[in-house]
């Protein structure tokens, strides 16, 4: 069964196949980009995260249980580091425009996981005003579907019984 967690770790791993394809590396430190599972890390000193980075983080936020359909809200974090000033936030803005274009590019990811896109439904990259300079942060948004839990024992109880009414009327 699908489950939120083996959601984000396959994005992840197809991620990183994306990243490695095209040999992508951040321009600033010159080290390749990574993607994973979970969240992204908490350090104190700016050194340590600079080693860090570029740091990609996905996960599950939420899920949303419909009569019809399972919902997995999905958040991507993104931290790259740049000391200039004037225009370091560009590799972050690259960085998600390639994310955003492998996810859309390439749904349903790994022919399993498609991302929920409707009109009321969107794939949604924020850039906060407030930036950790010299980190760069953003976010991805998105739904994806996953297979919806049910209840297999009332299933085959609800089953029975129509079999049974079926036998009790002779059809």
């Amino acid at each position: 069964m699908e489950t939120p967690w083996g959601c984000a770790k396959e994005l992840a791993e197809f991620l990183n196949d994306k990243f490695g394809e095209y040999d992508e590396k951040e321009p600033a430190t010159r080290n390749s980009y990574g993607v994973y599972a979970g969240f992204l890390p908490k350090v104190n000193k700016a050194e340590e995260m600079k080693k860090l980075c570029p740091a990609i983080a996905i996960r599950p936020l939420m899920v949303e249980d419909g009569y019809k359909n399972t919902i997995a809200k999905m958040v991507i974090y993104a931290v790259v580091f740049d000391a200039d000033k004037r225009t370091g936030c560009e590799s972050l803005y690259h960085l998600l425009q390639f994310i955003r274009y492998q996810l859309l590019a390439n749904n349903p990811i790994n022919k399993r996981y498609q991302i929920k896109l409707t009109e009321d439904d969107t794939m949604e990259t924020f850039i906060p005003d407030e930036q950790p300079f010299p980190f760069w942060e953003g976010r991805m948004d998105f739904g994806v579907y996953l297979e919806q839990p049910s209840n297999t024992t009332a299933i085959l109880k609800m089953k029975r019984a129509i079999e049974e009414t079926k036998q009790k009327e002779g059809k």
